[in-house]
């Protein structure tokens, strides 16, 4: 796992700020499901999954950042490809759980890039185990999470950008009532230079 803090430039942070995470006009969708679980969560679709084209104006603004740091931490040996990105605000939980499912995005090779657009609670939790073919779920619910082992816990900070391989189970806590927890997520493939 590579982490970078405030990886943003304040051009950059101003940007997000106005017409993001501060903007009442910024299109965001509502998902009910986001898992194996009916958790609902706000999103984005920059590029879809499958599709070869991308839907949003946005993926211009947010791709050259991730390139930026791909370039700077050498993650790839060649030619790569965007899987999917988005924009993702979760949302608070009155229930027991405290996290999302541990998942993978994808069941095969591929790198997770996560942009934090704020501060705010809710880590990000990398597990040590990751998806085989045969083994587990691409989704693991709360009885099939119980004995994952923390690789890494994440806390969002506005401009911190986390890379680590895709095929790791990963999962976020939900963050505190009225707080807001907004990501910017590209899962891209491609062959990986350095180890995740």
């Amino acid at each position: 796992m590579i982490i970078d803090k405030d990886f943003l430039s304040e051009y950059e942070k101003d940007i997000v700020q106005s017409d993001i995470i501060t903007s009442s006009y910024f299109p965001w969708y509502w998902t009910a499901v986001s898992s194996s679980d009916d958790y609902p969560f706000y999103c984005h679709v920059m590029k879809r999954r499958e599709d070869p084209d991308t839907n949003s104006i946005w993926f211009e603004f947010f791709f050259p950042i991730i390139q930026r740091f791909i370039q700077k931490h050498k993650i790839f040996k060649g030619k790569y490809e965007v899987l999917r990105a988005a924009l993702n605000e979760t949302l608070s939980i009155d229930e027991n759980d405290l996290q999302g499912d541990p998942h993978v995005d994808y069941k095969e090779d591929h790198t997770v890039f996560l942009l934090y657009l704020n501060n705010s609670s809710g880590n990000t939790n990398i597990y040590k185990e990751k998806w085989k073919e045969g083994k587990k779920p691409e989704y693991l619910n709360r009885d099939g999470a119980k004995n994952l082992e923390t690789h890494a816990s994440v806390t969002p900070e506005e401009g911190k950008i986390i890379c680590f391989d895709g095929l790791r189970y990963h999962s976020a806590n939900f963050q505190k009532p009225r707080e807001r927890r907004v990501v910017c997520i590209f899962a891209i493939k491609g062959e990986q230079n350095v180890v995740l």
